[in-house]
């Protein structure tokens, strides 16, 4: 069984805020720019000093700053830090999940080099301050192949999480509510998750209410439409004298819908001494129409 290791956090401070030193006054010395960042922003803010929990030292460089800084760095740090960049690992051709830092020698994060340390050749097994690049955009288009290529990691990124795009030429796009709301939680935007939610609820609501009040409307529109035919039918019977030849129940019917022009049929059903529903009213009217042919 492994002897369990430990460290405190105090003693893990002074040792970053030394390597930070080391790194300021190589910066100054050279007139480099740099910002602290990320967790070490954070403590400088809201703690005055270092986040309690934390044990290393966030740093960001602009592009040209850190090749600057690399270019003097390794000859002017301390003999107890040295400069670590991922690339120079198995002549770059492996992929080493951390940015370039400065790692503190005089220290180790674990009594022995596991596996995993040992893939990093025992690098990782010190407190160090991250260095983080900031890097424009290029200027220039990419070639046909870069963008394919792109592309291409794109769609097999987003289809690993079920986010199925399409490819429109130099465009890559996704329309459903789901899948944008995935990829929004995918990437970390919370808060435009529940805004995006909050959008989708209510235009579904709003939607919903149109369809409603559209179907009522043309359902209306269409009783009122029929409508006007038959009473102008019973105008034309009565016209004609037809209109007193009907037999009792057609002529009820008839009065009915000339005194209710807007009721649908099943209304009209149940205004009558003995009701009826709205096939035998349907039947009733067409009956009074085929009089009037």
């Amino acid at each position: 069984m492994s002897e369990e290791f430990t460290f405190d956090l105090e003693r893990v401070h002074q040792a970053n805020l030394e390597i930070l030193k080391a790194v300021k006054t190589i910066c100054d010395r050279h007139g480099i720019t740099y910002l602290i960042d990320s967790g070490t922003l954070l403590g400088a803010v809201r703690h005055k000093g270092f986040i309690p929990w934390d044990d290393d030292v966030d740093l960001c460089f602009r592009r040209e700053e850190f090749e600057r800084f690399i270019d003097v760095a390794r000859a002017e740090l301390p003999e107890n830090m040295q400069l670590v960049l991922p690339d120079e690992y198995r002549g770059g051709a492996a992929f080493y999940d951390f940015v370039p830092r400065v790692i503190y020698l005089n220290s180790r994060r674990h009594a022995e080099d596991d596996a995993d340390m040992a893939f990093y050749e025992g690098k990782l097994n010190h407190l160090w301050v991250d260095l983080f690049i900031l890097d424009r955009l290029p200027l220039t288009k990419p070639s046909d192949e870069q963008a394919q290529a792109i592309k291409e990691i794109t769609l097999e990124l987003l289809n690993t999480y079920q986010i199925h795009a399409k490819n429109l030429e130099n465009t890559i796009y996704f329309k459903d509510g789901e899948e944008i709301s995935s990829f929004l939680a995918l990437i970390g935007a919370s808060s435009a998750v529940i805004k995006f939610e909050e959008i989708r609820v209510l235009r579904e609501m709003k939607n919903n209410v149109n369809r409603l009040v559209n179907c009522e409307t043309a359902n209306l529109n269409k009783t009122i439409n029929t409508s006007v035919k038959q009473i102008e039918i019973i105008k034309k019977l009565r016209k004609t004298g037809k209109f007193n030849n009907m037999p009792d129940n057609l002529k009820e019917m008839a009065i009915l819908r000339e005194e209710n022009p807007e009721a649908t049929l099943e209304q009209l059903g149940l205004m009558l001494d003995k009701p009826i529903g709205k096939s035998s009213v349907s039947n009733r009217l067409k009956k009074m129409e085929e009089n009037h042919k």
